[in-house]
């Protein structure tokens, strides 16, 4: 059984996807990576989000920003339809090999060769229809000139954009962190509490709240954690939420350890790529590598 969702009004919206809808596409890009979510069914805001970001902040980037910049390489480390190594390199102004030709900073993926209409932008890397769960439109990065940074986010299309998680990160409200078969929205959370639901998965539903006096909140498969899985996909300490500094934090494995498997993040808005970040589209996993740019 898959899992359909999206936000309206604030709230999680959850549809399993019955048989003769698009369960087989969950379940095949969901398979080994625990992951998989169909916007099909929901009307999106991420795709209007990332329409709204492209119309409204265009910024032509000069030769100056392009050769003070770092270079972005995407490496194929594993798909059906691209060569293992295949490397698409990106500067500030996007894709090198671009028929675009905007110079715009961004960089769109996805299997259209060309927009539907004015709000679709033709894609920078194509992607051959051939793979399943890889949306028209899938994903952009941005290259963003005041922090010298590129940020990655879904459009809202295919089976979703997770970036690994390799670093303890901050938490924000409405994060969806996926392992195993589960996906663990952040619904609430404040300087007191946090409060995580499953959309999905064998606690499907469940909420679990949490205090900044609690310590660290372990997930995974071991009797101790505060969160238990039976799921052998899961590693026996899967991932951790804690409060430090102010901020509530997540953190993979047992913090000395990597989990197996891994713990994603949907990029649902903008996330920051840092050299070497892992990240998943459709049934293809990519490297992130930043190097200085060619002079």
């Amino acid at each position: 059984m898959g899992c359909c969702y999206g936000k309206r009004n604030g709230d999680v919206q959850i549809e399993l996807l019955t048989q003769g809808g698009n369960i087989q596409v969950t379940q095949e890009c969901g398979t080994q990576y625990g992951l998989g979510v169909d916007h099909s069914k929901l009307e999106s805001p991420i795709k209007e989000n990332a329409a709204t970001a492209n119309h409204h902040q265009i910024h032509v980037i000069t030769r100056e920003e392009i050769d003070a910049a770092p270079r972005l390489v995407l490496e194929v480390l594993e798909s059906p339809t691209l060569a293992k190594g295949t490397a698409f390199e990106i500067n500030a102004a996007g894709y090198t090999h671009s028929k675009r030709n905007a110079n715009d900073g961004f960089t769109y993926m996805g299997t259209a060769e060309h927009g539907d209409n004015s709000e679709e932008p033709p894609n920078d890397i194509v992607i051959s229809t051939d793979e399943i769960g890889m949306g028209t439109t899938h994903l952009v990065i941005q290259y963003k000139p005041e922090t010298k940074g590129y940020f990655i986010r879904d459009y809202g299309q295919g089976t979703g954009t997770f970036v690994k998680i390799e670093r303890p990160i901050i938490i924000q409200e409405g994060f969806i962190i996926s392992y195993g078969e589960s996906h663990m929205h952040v619904s609430a959370l404040n300087a007191e509490k946090i409060q995580l639901k499953f959309l999905d998965g064998p606690k499907a539903e469940q909420i679990f709240t949490f205090h900044t006096t609690d310590g660290i909140v372990k997930i995974g498969r071991m009797s101790g954690c505060d969160i238990k899985f039976d799921d052998f996909s899961l590693s026996r300490r899967q991932c951790n939420v804690f409060w430090e500094n102010g901020q509530w934090m997540l953190s993979d494995g047992d913090g000395q350890k990597s989990s197996t498997n891994g713990t994603w993040l949907f990029v649902e808005s903008f996330f920051r790529l840092e050299d070497k970040t892992t990240f998943k589209a459709g049934q293809s996993l990519f490297l992130a590598k930043l190097a200085t740019s060619k002079q």
